[in-house]
């Protein structure tokens, strides 16, 4: 089906557990640990309940919507590209509840590291990964999973992000806070965006599934050009995601 066509038929999210529910139980409910055939819905936890053995079932359960299936596929498909040309990149900090203290240091908040293709005009593809703290070592990591060697890497003058002169081609500057605009628009553009999205999305995430978050964010943004055809690649992702995994 098209996109708008998705779009009409799932529109809602009881819309899509209704699709499952069909999908699952084309004859009506089975408890699939006695078999039996009725069930209790559970309304304040969107499950069923078994009337026999009392085992409670989701309609996402054992499909790639259960838990964070679809997000994990969307981190894997992204992990398959890297970055190249000229590479704004910058760190941040992201999550957490607590208030107070901003920037590098912040209580409560969890270091990422991000990192975005200049085109002139536009940004092309981002890759986004939560890590435990900046320093040299997951710097060298992210430069050798995110981007392809002897790149143009420009970044502020933090000493953590020195590095990437390891394997890139690395230009650094001293940024005052007005003129950071002036040498690393893009990044900060991205992660102005990922913050409004995971707030006001998911009114902020702890550090547990923050790259999960950060996966469905890159998924979408770097597939933003094909917006339409986000629904029918994304599950395709997801069966070839699980058939990797089952070899």
């Amino acid at each position: 089906m098209s996109f708008f066509e998705w779009q009409a038929r799932f529109d809602t999210e009881e819309a899509c557990k209704d699709s499952l529910y069909t999908e699952k139980w084309p004859n009506g409910f089975q408890c699939p640990h006695c078999g039996h055939t009725h069930a209790h819905f559970l309304p304040s936890r969107g499950l069923y309940q078994c009337s026999s053995c009392h085992k409670q079932h989701s309609v996402t359960a054992e499909t790639v919507f259960h838990s964070a299936k679809l997000r994990k596929t969307m981190g894997h498909r992204d992990s398959l590209y890297r970055l190249t040309g000229h590479i704004e990149l910058d760190d941040a900090f992201v999550g957490g509840e607590q208030k107070g203290k901003r920037g590098r240091g912040a209580t409560g908040k969890k270091p990422i590291i991000v990192a975005c293709e200049s085109q002139g005009n536009r940004t092309g593809t981002i890759a986004i990964e939560a890590v435990g703290r900046i320093n040299h070592d997951t710097v060298d990591q992210f430069s050798k999973r995110k981007i392809m060697p002897e790149q143009s890497v420009y970044t502020d003058a933090f000493r953590g992000l020195t590095s990437f002169a390891n394997t890139q081609e690395h230009l650094s500057r001293v940024t005052p806070a007005e003129k950071v605009d002036e040498w690393v628009p893009w990044v900060h553009t991205v992660i102005s965006n990922l913050k409004r999205f995971l707030l006001g999305t998911f009114h902020g995430v702890k550090g547990k599934y923050l790259q999960e978050y950060i996966n469905e964010f890159c998924y979408r943004f770097n597939q933003r050009h094909g917006e339409s055809e986000i629904p029918a690649r994304l599950l395709v992702a997801c069966t070839t995601h699980l058939s990797v995994k089952s070899c």
